[in-house]
């Protein structure tokens, strides 16, 4: 008992620790980003700048999320994070995504297309969520695909017939359509005896 008491004072250590550095990083990554922004958005910038300019508001906005995300994980363990839900057009959101990523596969010779089988599509969803799901899909399959390989981003919009039948753990309660978002690649994937390392931490 007394074992136990002392790891979870260790966790909220660490964890009020990580929270601290994360507030503590995001005021001066704030503070970069706000004449960054106001560098691409000056009529007087030399347009040679712009790519690389663009290339680091993204990584800003990047190191941003994680700083966010770490907080958060607080959140979670508070038990206090809920769905902040717009209705938005979420073709959109994914588009900026895959353009978030254009520089980093150009660098690495690898080809990131985006497909879909519908022009727009508005649901209400939180948007962040979705940022993050996608940040960290396009991630890992860009991590392991080798040069001159493809990344691909599919969406599809599917009957509650057809999404009843393709996925039947699915709550498939509401005559309604859904939205299916997969991303392949062309790496070598993950063999079936690792499957069970997937989501070992590193």
């Amino acid at each position: 008992h007394n074992e136990r008491h002392r790891e979870k004072e260790i966790s909220e250590m660490k964890i009020n620790f990580f929270t601290n550095i994360s507030h503590e990083l995001r005021t001066p990554l704030t503070l970069i980003a706000a004449p960054l922004e106001q560098l691409l958005s000056d009529k007087n910038t030399d347009k040679t700048r712009l790519p690389l300019l663009n290339t680091i508001s993204r990584n800003v906005q990047s190191m941003l999320r994680l700083i966010n995300q770490l907080l958060d994980f607080r959140k979670v363990e508070n038990g206090v994070l809920s769905l902040q839900v717009r209705h938005l057009d979420i073709l959109m959101q994914i588009k900026h995504v895959h353009n978030a990523f254009m520089y980093h596969v150009e660098k690495k010779r690898i080809h990131l297309l985006y497909h879909s089988h519908i022009s727009g599509l508005y649901m209400w969803t939180d948007s962040d969520k979705i940022e993050k799901i996608l940040h960290n899909l396009l991630s890992n399959a860009l991590k392991y695909t080798p040069e001159n390989g493809t990344v691909e981003i599919i969406t599809k919009e599917l009957t509650h017939i057809e999404a009843g039948k393709k996925y039947p753990d699915l709550n498939n309660a509401y005559d309604t359509h859904y939205l299916e978002i997969s991303v392949s690649d062309t790496g070598e994937g993950v063999t079936e005896n690792k499957f069970g390392e997937l989501f070992v931490r590193y």
